[in-house]
């Protein structure tokens, strides 16, 4: 018989649409599971599950290598496939 020394805690759908709504404008995951006493990583995967946020401009790649992402992903996609080199 396992017994599990840390379970989870469960947070109710309340709680999670707030932590994802304060996100939402712009606090940071590590701020608000400092203040509410959840982990970050929770908080993340709520806002993930609930659709995510835009990326915003300045996150866009930019610089030099942003030309080479799309061949980079390209080239990668086919490596995985067995496509490369043809």
């Amino acid at each position: 018989m396992s017994h599990n020394r840390n379970p989870k805690p469960t947070y109710p759908d309340e709680f999670r649409q707030q932590m994802v709504e304060l996100v939402k404008a712009e606090r940071k995951p590590t701020e608000l599971a400092k203040e509410f006493g959840c982990h970050e990583t929770s908080i993340t995967k709520w806002v993930r599950q609930a659709g995510g946020l835009p990326m915003p401009a300045q996150a866009a790649p930019v610089g030099p290598y942003c030309k080479l992402l799309p061949r980079w992903s390209t080239f990668i996609f086919e490596f995985v496939h067995g496509k490369a080199g043809t």
